[in-house]
């Protein structure tokens, strides 16, 4: 096995959800996260000291010729 990337800090993180809005909610109330950013589709969210992204997936009808991205 090889030796794990060492990192000293994550500045942000997208990640791709189902429910915009419940989990907006989730990171708010265990996390700490607070809405920075309402763009609709995704939300920039902040706790102080690192960036979330949480998204809507992606339409699908508008991947890319033989795209095999599957949420």
């Amino acid at each position: 096995m090889s030796s794990p990337i060492k990192t000293k800090a994550v500045h942000h993180l997208t990640l791709t959800v189902s429910d915009l809005q419940r989990s907006c909610e989730f990171y708010s109330a265990v996390l700490g996260f607070q809405v920075a950013v309402d763009l609709g589709y995704r939300y920039i969210m902040s706790n102080g000291k690192a960036l979330l992204a949480i998204s809507l997936p992606p339409d699908g009808k508008k991947a890319q010729n033989g795209d095999r991205f599957n949420e």
